[in-house]
């Protein structure tokens, strides 16, 4: 049952928990959550900073999280990756999958440069459009998520079989008067 709580081989499924460093980061999360909610992976939604000023829960907030697969989002990415990934080692929780979705060149410089055994998943960063980037992070924990749970494979396989689908092969293009080709917007 998709979205739901049960799987067809009775394991139950875990959301993933996206955390947001702060209510600035809503539309670069919009667009991983649509990637997710077209694929049908559930999704819980979490705004929690790391900076000092933010008080002590963040260890306490980590730790009670029961979702398998963390991805972190926005200005929090810089630290949170690494924090998230010591306190699951230190509370026997290395099982879960920590992501990083960089929106920026220096977040990524970050999440590349953990110390040894601090294993923080990276995906689809493009320093030319975030867009992209956005959507290929979403769709590596599409995989993941789906490696877990088999039953999100064909949701996943037909949206890339969509994504495919949405480039037209052209196999010649018909040049306007000038022998140039025509602007695109206008034919549509």
């Amino acid at each position: 049952m998709r979205g739901g709580s049960i799987m067809s081989d009775e394991m139950p499924v875990t959301p993933v928990r996206l955390i947001l460093g702060s209510d600035s980061d809503w539309q670069a999360a919009n667009v991983i959550i649509g990637v997710l909610n077209a694929i049908g992976i559930p999704v819980r939604v979490s705004i929690a900073s790391c900076h000092w000023h933010s008080g002590d829960g963040l260890e306490n907030f980590i730790r009670g999280l029961k979702e398998d697969f963390i991805a972190y989002i926005g200005g929090m990415q810089f630290a949170a990756p690494g924090i998230a990934e010591t306190v699951n080692k230190v509370g026997w929780q290395s099982h879960k999958i920590i992501l990083a979705v960089p929106t920026d060149k220096i977040a990524k410089h970050a999440c590349e440069d953990m110390p040894e055994g601090t294993v923080i998943f990276m995906a689809g960063f493009n320093s030319i459009k975030l867009e992209h980037g956005l959507i290929n992070s979403a769709l590596g924990i599409a995989k993941l998520y789906a490696w877990k749970y088999p039953d999100f494979r064909k949701d996943l396989s037909l949206y890339f079989y969509n994504m495919r689908n949405r480039k037209l092969l052209v196999e010649e293009v018909e040049l306007d008067g000038s022998g140039l080709i025509p602007d695109p917007k206008l034919n549509k």
